[in-house]
């Protein structure tokens, strides 16, 4: 009697287990963004701020990817700032000096430091006359930004103060040279003139100091 009610309960928990779905992996999923999606504006906003469920890695350029696209799907050029301690990122475009009015996209793909999966989508919004007023980012939103974020590099060439200083030293350095040996030549020459001018008179030369 035991061994059947046994039976029975392993039958029972195999059905269980049988009909149990899989646990689905998590991916990272788009927790806020601001302007919202669907917003109607008067113009585009400078900066696009986006959280997600989980932090996104970003040491690796292959690792996420941004994509502003104007009215005719033409594309803008990006600084992807990534926020630190937090799973937010800011997206600012370069946006022209006339922007044009119509639907606006923004194309996001991001990969899960935890989860290690990938997940994407589309946010769009309306730039159109009578649109609400462009929204600033909140102070809070607001971060020093994280390094290691920008798709588009800058072009820049440090320059060196140091090296400028040791090329004014040495300039200086060869100006007192020259001007040292320039007022020794004419200080040999006065003597030399001095000297004849008294042999001339018949005269004793003065003693050089």
């Amino acid at each position: 009697m035991k061994q059947g009610v046994f039976a029975v309960l392993i039958g029972l928990a195999a059905l269980v287990a049988n009909l149990s779905p899989l646990p689905a992996s998590a991916q990272p999923t788009l927790a806020e963004i601001e302007p919202a999606d669907g917003a109607v504006l008067a113009g585009p906003p400078p900066v696009v701020h986006m959280c997600f469920s989980e932090r996104a890695l970003h040491d690796d350029p292959e690792d996420f990817r941004f994509r502003v696209l104007m009215p005719e799907d033409k594309p803008l050029g990006l600084r992807i700032v990534f926020q630190p301690l937090t799973n937010c990122v800011d997206i600012h475009p370069g946006l022209p000096e006339t922007p044009p009015m119509g639907e606006w996209k923004l194309e996001w793909q991001v990969t899960g430091e935890d989860s290690g999966e990938t997940a994407s989508g589309t946010v769009t919004y309306q730039v159109a006359e009578g649109g609400s007023p462009v929204p600033s980012p909140s102070p809070r939103l607001q971060g020093t930004p994280r390094t290691g974020g920008s798709v588009t590099p800058t072009d820049s060439t440090p320059t060196s103060d140091t090296d400028d200083d040791d090329g004014l030293a040495t300039v200086w350095w060869i100006l007192i040279i020259v001007g040292g040996s320039t007022i020794a030549v004419l200080g040999l020459v006065v003597a030399v003139l001095l000297l004849r001018r008294r042999r001339a008179d018949g005269g004793e030369p003065p003693p050089l100091a």
